[in-house]
């Protein structure tokens, strides 16, 4: 993945309306979770599967849902 907006819309594609894994995230829940992995910089983002997970799972975290994977988010 070349660009942060690259990885952006590849997480959409995978939970956004019509996505894959259709959760119905919007570009917009997306983009404000990776701003927040960010901000937290336990690791340096490396826009790869690992990263849509964690994406996927602090969106969740923001919508009130109860998330239990192996990681922090």
């Amino acid at each position: 993945m070349s660009s942060l907006s690259q990885f952006i819309e590849y997480c959409v594609s995978f939970y956004g309306p019509g996505g894959l894994y259709c959760l119905g995230m919007s570009e917009d829940e997306v983009t404000k979770a990776v701003r927040l992995l960010d901000l937290i910089g336990q690791k340096e983002l490396d826009l790869d599967s690992i990263d849509r997970e964690r994406v996927r799972d602090v969106v969740m975290v923001m919508r009130g849902t109860k998330v239990t994977t192996k990681w922090a988010v």
